[in-house]
């Protein structure tokens, strides 16, 4: 499946144009949302936890989530299923540590304007 994406995006993309950047960014996002899309639904849903930004990123936690949810492999899909739960939670867990660091960043403006305007000097 990712072999067909990728040769199909890349079968329609331009890579004489002039814009050569933007069509390899496009391709890039083409290949990885038609793979996401094609994917058996239950391993779609677990990428896309995950939030994957490049296509090969993508293809190697679906195979991860494949192994994991087959019987073949035993303690081999217990560790990817495993590793690929760390790599959600960390992926949470940077979430919420930025949006904290966007409000101390907010108070502390603030509190930057607030101390300007009580130590600016009275005028009369």
């Amino acid at each position: 499946l990712a072999e067909q994406v990728s040769s199909t995006t890349e079968k329609f993309s331009n890579p004489n144009n002039s814009e050569e950047e933007n069509i390899v960014n496009l391709t890039e996002k083409l290949k990885l949302s038609k793979f996401i899309e094609a994917l058996r639904s239950d391993i779609r849903v677990e990428v896309k936890k995950l939030g994957p930004k490049t296509f090969k990123y993508a293809v190697a936690i679906a195979k991860n989530i494949d192994n994991a949810l087959s019987d073949d492999g035993g303690e081999l899909n217990v560790t990817d299923s495993g590793i690929n739960q760390i790599l959600s939670q960390q992926l949470n867990t940077n979430k919420q540590i930025l949006e904290l660091s966007e409000k101390v960043n907010a108070i502390s403006s603030q509190n930057l304007c607030v101390n300007s305007l009580t130590e600016a000097p009275a005028t009369n």
